[in-house]
């Protein structure tokens, strides 16, 4: 027998859609409905805020760094900013208050989204109906992107952005058993949901709480050391954190494309830096650099890497490695380089968690075998190659 279930859930974006259902595409059964609810809501933030039910008594400001007494405290104050939207309407948008419990809740829009999608009784479990919602929404997002080029709305992953997820199936009326699935969406007024929805929470916490300890002494001393001196974050690094970001952001085929091109950023940057040391003429070294017949393609300019490298180090001993052919090369290329081509050039989307996290490695694993047989011209402090910090989690990098 046929059953239409509902799930429901929070989404954290704005979507400016009317109060109607709009027909979309789910891959099992062909045809789902969509109902998008626009609200507002909260956000807020208190230093001392603790969960009504504490499963364990604590007092929250002493959980990590302690108030310090007065005059130390921030002075206690209260604040409230009030928008007004094109009509002249005054809206309380945000409260701030200072003191030893510093708080402030900012008034967001966000949207609450029902999908409908047809199940067969009985209904054995429900992830696999809350699995088909969310790919149904997810294709419904890609179309809304692509229309409205909104850049605060993203796919979600039901996982980790959403905390809670309602579920409840109806029965269809007799004379529903010989209707198509768009006529049934289109007569949903006529269709009795029960009010008993099924709520799994679906994280623990948006963010990931203790996301570890104060930083090892030898960072601290590092950090404290360089500080005081003037630093360019050099463009590779800006390129790798960026990587980084997208990997936690969970845009996997960004963070590959962001990698790739960190290593490239690194490999110009630093063979014209060479060849400038061996007495070649930058302007011209850069008109090579520039011609596709030369140097412009990457792999002529590791193969000219290696040989300004050895140019450079002439008469040492040991003589240096090539680049080419060693192990942090082939991995490079096959984790990183060969992903990224089936990104850029055969369109592939679908990258996960681990061959994202994997590719970033390699990428820097890659930079630091490089740094290695230049030390001179290596960044004054040299970033960790790994990525053993990065987990796929709702919220924060958590060190382990």
């Amino acid at each position: 027998m046929r059953q239409l279930a509902s799930v429901r859930f929070p989404v954290p974006f704005y979507l400016r859609l009317p109060l109607q259902v709009f027909l979309g595409w789910e891959a099992a059964a062909g045809t789902c409905g969509i109902l998008n609810f626009r609200r507002l809501g909260g956000l807020s933030f208190s230093s001392g805020w603790a969960p009504t039910e504490s499963p364990v008594p604590f007092s929250p400001e002493n959980l990590i760094d302690s108030f310090e007494p007065p005059p130390h405290e921030m002075p206690d104050e209260h604040r409230c900013v009030v928008a007004s939207n094109p009509d002249g309407i005054k809206v309380p948008s945000l409260t701030i208050s200072a003191g030893k419990k510093t708080s402030f809740s900012e008034m967001r829009a966000y949207s609450e989204v029902i999908v409908f999608v047809f199940v067969e009784s009985p209904v054995a479990a429900l992830e696999p109906v809350i699995d088909r919602a969310f790919a149904a929404f997810n294709h419904f997002v890609d179309l809304y992107r692509v229309i409205t080029q909104d850049p605060y709305v993203f796919r979600l992953e039901s996982e980790l952005d959403t905390f809670i997820v309602g579920v409840c199936t109806a029965n269809l009326p007799a004379g529903f058993i010989n209707l198509s699935e768009v006529d049934v969406l289109g007569r949903l007024g006529e269709i009795s949901f029960p009010n008993a929805y099924h709520f799994q929470h679906r994280v623990d916490a948006i963010q990931d709480l203790f996301p570890g300890p104060v930083l090892e002494s030898s960072l601290i001393s590092l950090l404290a050391e360089w500080a005081p001196i003037s630093y360019e974050l050099p463009l590779h690094y800006e390129l790798i954190f960026k990587a980084q970001s997208e990997l936690k952001q969970r845009h996997y085929a960004g963070a590959v494309l962001e990698a790739e091109s960190a290593v490239e950023v690194y490999v110009a940057q630093t063979l014209l830096a060479l060849a400038e040391g061996n007495g070649a003429d930058r302007t011209i070294f850069l008109s090579r650099m520039e011609d596709p017949k030369q140097l412009q393609l990457l792999s002529k300019r590791l193969a000219r890497l290696d040989i300004e490298i050895r140019q450079h180090q002439t008469g040492q001993m040991p003589a240096p490695t090539p680049f080419l052919g060693s192990v942090e090369h082939s991995e490079w290329k096959e984790k990183l380089y060969k992903l990224r081509n089936r990104v850029a050039h055969a369109g592939l989307r679908a990258v996960s968690f681990d061959e994202a996290r994997a590719a970033i490695a390699a990428g820097k694993k890659a930079i630091r075998v490089i740094e290695d047989r230049v030390p001179f011209l290596a960044n004054h402090i040299q970033i960790h190659p790994g990525t053993e910090h990065l987990q796929n989690t709702a919220g924060r990098v958590r060190w382990q």
